[in-house]
């Protein structure tokens, strides 16, 4: 997995990368062996990520993950790129400290993975295809143990098994699949030519049975066509497949690829004609063409034509299919030719004189008269016994009916014609075809007959049935060839020996397997000689052995005649001769080299198993389930059991006996998996605690064991309690702070460094925000928070106290701010933010307190609103207080009666101004400023009446008219009506039409209200 730096040298040799190729095993599915190998890997090393990485040119692909879900990385993710150029384990105890991984996207980001150890995967050939790997999401500054180390190098050689063993099969495969393609094109050439025969000359026929064959050996191809030359241009002809609708096409010669094959007189072949110049890439898309092969047709050394097959996909054909379209094309112009015969032979009907000669008496030869066009002008007895035809069925007809297709396509019996034209006689030995269509061996003879002037008139053909001695001898060559083609196709090394063990003869099998170029060189030597130590002594007991009769037998090493050292398993036999004796001796050696390394390497494997066995820390052992008769599970006893069992499970001396015998009240869900498992199930992977082995905790792989019924389950597994009670304990912690966390009055919010990202908070902090907490990847999108200076300015990402902490390096930062919430309403908030060292001093985090201030905001705001409106009111009031006591003392006549009169003048003034205080300070109700302002006058004797409407007027208007009635009832109590016994005031109030809100109207300069509002105050006296 990977390094920001450049890759490890190696990674893009072409050398390593071709032999990763030759597995073809790149993008392939899972495979159970791969997986549980990694699961294995993963147990053993106790990680939670386990990997086989195969390093391919710009990727690193995974054939097995546990514990990780991509299945490839680019290149520049990759760690294990750097273990190609080590010798062995590459182990990175902390990749954040590493410079070749710390700035790996896979260290600074989702998984964060922090420890790697990998195992190099190492080819046969030296070259480093990848490694099995092991990763943790914690730094282990100790790395793996030493048992650890050991394990995963053992593991690394398996997956390299598994891979070879899989290579293996695929070539094999392979093979089998090119084996079988050919004997599909074979039987297609075979149906081929069968049905060109059949068409005896029908050009069209001819071309439908060749391309119907051809399609078949390339079963890639989705279309196929014959075209014929005409003029400038390649005519559609024969057509099949997605070409069907195209016949009678014309593509013209220059500029395709059909034309490039015609004019060249090669095959040629186009993975892509999208991307080929020399294809016409108008005709393309209408012709259906992606990848083509075009061939051409020939009659006799002139090109005629094209065969050609197409697909509608890129890369559709191998090399093989262009190897058949040359076949077929070939197979194209043979019934051409035959085709062109049978027009001949039909063109050709001329009268000529009869000659006859019978010799009717030659009853064992056929004789058969001919005019000088071949035609058949009479035959003998001989001739309708051999050949099963009436000369009334023969005369006139063309007398090569009785030779074979392929010599009539041939032109056999024209040429046999000219030559005893030429040279007096032509004599042939070939077969031959009767009248029910048998075919027969014959020796024959074409003589000229000529006239007395030495003219030719005619020709007489003499045959002999010559089958019986022809077969007699193709048997004994089919049997000699037959038991040569045996010995040559096999693998085993065949030899014969004389009674002295010398070799006289070696197949072509031997001489490969055994590297023999020139067998001179070794025929006569001693072939014991070739054994060493004891395989010589071996190789003479079995020719002992031979020569009495018996089979020798024996296995051993020798080297080939290049020094190869191969196994070899060998029998010798005796071969008899005429009189019962042993004469000859037969030695099969068969190369046994690959089973013999197999086995060896079985039996390493079993022991590096059987090592891991014993080496790792884990639990493991094998159990057999016992169900009673209604498949419900009983009990399980031990069959195996590792070193470690008894260390991890706490159980001693298990081998043989039952789980209940070793701990009555262990828990029945125990017995109920294993037995699920052992009935074939798949693996499983699980926690669990066992109450009767005291609590103990443990992690479990279990998997189906033996042969399927066997009910043995193999068991794989450590004891976590020691974890379990750590992560209980750290659970409880979390939860303990949380709850903290969420009983604090303000909204908590933490923060990752060195990005900024915010990885939570609590529940108050969404609702001092009115809105979730925002997942911010980093300081940058801090602007999603919608936060305003107290001057209307938008707080940018930068001056939040998170990321003055995390990027600034302050120890403290604070910020006030108004909020935006959701519903749209502001709200003041006080954010604190603090870092979080890591345990080296570094900053790993911080976290930021936001308070709610919103309410201590507005009434700060309220207070200093009231103490600017008290300061304005007590200037106006000292003011009025001011003018009130230079008006009083400019009339007053002595200081007692001014002191009386000021202080009832401002005793008035301050109920006017409790009135004011008492409502809403701007303004009050008139009636009551006008009791006030009559204060002490009013004895409630009835003596003085109030009316008038209810009025409410402005503040400093109230102050001037409580004054005004005060000095009016003064004066009246002093002159007036209320100064005699009986006397009354009534005081009362109107508002004319038109007039304006008291309230919202500037006092006079008198204190009076203006006449503009059409507002006034009348009183009268009575008395």
């Amino acid at each position: 997995m990977n390094a920001a730096l450049s890759p490890a040298a190696g990674v893009f040799d072409r050398e390593r990368l071709g032999a990763l190729a030759t597995y073809g095993i790149l993008d392939t599915p899972p495979e159970q062996g791969f997986d549980d190998i990694a699961d294995l890997a993963a147990l053993v090393c106790g990680t939670p990520v386990a990997l086989v990485s195969l390093v391919a040119g710009e990727r690193q692909w995974f054939k097995a993950k546990a514990g990780f879900e991509p299945c490839q990385t680019p290149l520049e993710q990759s760690v294990c790129a750097h273990a190609l150029a080590e010798p062995d384990l590459l182990v990175i105890p902390d990749l954040t400290k590493d410079p070749r991984t710390r700035a790996n996207p896979l260290v600074t980001d989702d998984p964060f993975i922090r420890f790697y150890a990998g195992a190099p995967l190492i080819a046969p050939g030296g070259e480093c295809l990848g490694t099995l790997c092991v990763i943790d999401r914690e730094p282990r500054p100790e790395g793996l143990t030493p048992a650890q180390a050991s394990a995963l190098r053992k593991l690394a050689g398996q997956v390299l098994g598994q891979m070879e063993m899989r290579k293996a099969l695929r070539l094999r495969d392979e093979a089998l699949d090119e084996y079988r393609e050919t004997l599909v094109r074979q039987e297609a050439l075979i149906e081929a030519q069968a049905a060109v025969s059949r068409a005896r000359g029908d050009l069209d026929a001819s071309f439908d049975a060749l391309l119907a064959g051809a399609m078949k050996a390339v079963p890639r191809a989705e279309g196929g066509v014959i075209a014929i030359r005409e003029g400038d241009a390649l005519v559609y002809r024969s057509v099949r497949g997605n070409l069907a609708p195209h016949a009678g096409v014309r593509i013209p010669v220059a500029g395709s690829l059909s034309g490039r094959a015609f004019t060249s007189g090669e095959a040629v072949s186009t993975p892509d004609a999208t991307l080929d110049p020399r294809a016409k890439h108008d005709m393309l898309k209408t012709l259906g063409t992606r990848a083509a092969l075009c061939a051409p047709v020939l009659r006799g050394d002139t090109t005629i034509g094209v065969l050609k097959l197409q697909a509608s996909r890129a890369n559709a054909f191998t090399k093989g299919d262009l190897d058949a379209a040359r076949l077929f094309a070939g197979t194209v112009a043979a019934g051409l030719a035959e085709a062109g015969e049978a027009e001949a032979r039909q063109s050709v009907r001329a009268s000529q004189d009869r000659y006859k000669a019978v010799f009717n008496s030659a009853i064992d030869y056929a004789i058969i008269v001919m005019d000088l066009d071949g035609h058949v002008e009479d035959w003998n007895e001989g001739a309708t016994r051999i050949l099963g035809w009436e000369p009334a069925e023969m005369v006139e007809r063309p007398a090569d009916v009785f030779f074979t297709p392929e010599d009539r396509a041939s032109g056999i019996a024209a040429k046999e014609m000219r030559a005893a034209l030429e040279q007096g006689r032509g004599i042939d030995e070939r077969w031959h075809i009767r009248k029910d269509g048998t075919r027969f061996w014959a020796n024959g003879e074409m003589m000229a007959l000529r006239d007395e002037a030495g003219e030719a008139i005619g020709f007489l053909k003499i045959l002999r049935d010559r089958t019986e001695q022809r077969e007699a001898a193709t048997r004994l060559q089919d049997s000699e060839a037959f038991l040569r083609g045996v010995l040559d196709s096999s693998a085993d090394c065949i030899k014969v020996l004389d009674l002295q063990a010398r070799l006289g003869f070696m197949n072509e099998g031997g001489r490969r397997v055994m590297e023999v170029d020139d067998f001179d060189g070794v025929a006569g030597s001693d072939w014991t000689e070739f054994w060493e130590g004891r395989g010589r002594a071996d190789a003479r007991a079995a020719v002992d052995a031979a020569l009495a009769g018996g089979i020798g037998r024996f296995t051993g090493p020798a080297c080939t005649l290049k020094g190869t050292r191969k196994w070899w398993d060998v029998q010798v036999t005796p071969i008899l001769g005429g009189d019962g004796a042993v004469s000859r001796l037969l030695a099969v050696s068969r190369d046994i080299t690959s089973s013999r390394r197999a086995e060896e390497a079985l039996a390493a494997s079993e022991r590096r198993y059987r090592d891991l066995y014993d080496s790792i820390d884990a639990g493991f052992c094998v159990a057999e389930v016992k169900a009673n008769p209604d498949e419900r599970p009983l009990d399980y006893r031990f069959l195996e059991a590792n070193p470690a069992f008894e260390r991890q499970s706490g159980l001693k001396d298990v081998l043989g006996r039952w789980m209940r015998e070793l701990a009555a009240d262990h828990e029945e869900h125990w017995f109920e998996i294993y037995d699920r498992i052992a009935r074939g199930g798949a693996p499983e992977r699980f926690e669990q605690v066992a109450s009767a082995l005291g609590n103990r905790w443990f992690e479990v792989y279990a998997y189906p064991f033996g042969e399927p019924g066997s009910h043995q389950v193999a068991i794989l597994f450590n004891d976590i309690t020691a974890r379990k009670r750590t992560e209980d304990a750290l659970r409880a912690s979390e939860a303990s702070q949380r709850s903290i966390l969420e009983t604090v009055p303000v909204g908590i919010l933490f923060a990752e460094a060195p990005s900024g990202r915010i990885v939570g908070g609590n529940s108050r902090i969404e609702e001092i925000l009115g809105h979730p907490v925002l997942p911010s990847p980093d300081v940058d999108a801090y602007r999603e928070w919608r936060a305003f200076h107290a001057d209307g300015r938008p707080v940018e990402p930068g001056e939040y106290p998170l990321a003055r902490v995390i990027r600034g390096g302050e120890a403290r930062a604070e910020l006030q701010a108004r909020y935006r919430r959701d519903d749209g309403t502001d709200a003041w908030i006080d954010i604190v933010a603090v870092p979080v060292p890591g345990p080296d001093g570094s900053v790993e985090g911080a976290v930021a307190a936001v308070s709610d201030i919103d309410a201590r905001k507005r009434a700060e705001e309220q207070r200093d609103l009231l103490n600017n409106e008290l300061s304005h009111r007590m200037k106006n009031l000292l003011a009025m207080v001011q003018a009130i006591a230079a008006n009083t003392l400019r009339g007053a006549t002595d200081v007692e009666a001014a002191k009386e009169v000021l202080a009832d003048r401002l005793v008035t003034l301050g109920k006017a101004h409790d009135l004011l205080l008492g409502g809403a300070v701007e303004h009050a109700d008139m009636e009551r400023v006008v009791r006030g302002g009559v204060g002490l006058q009013d004895d409630d004797s009835g003596r003085i009446g109030y009316r008038g409407p209810r009025v409410e007027i402005g503040g400093r208007a109230a102050l001037a008219l409580a004054l005004m009635v005060h000095e009016l009832a003064t004066n009246a109590a002093k002159y007036g009506a209320l100064s005699v016994p009986g006397g009354r005031v009534d005081v009362g109030w109107t508002l004319t039409e038109g007039a304006q809100d008291p309230c919202s109207s500037s006092p006079g300069s008198n204190g009076t209200v203006r006449r503009s509002r059409r507002h006034r105050a009348r009183g009268s006296d009575h008395g």
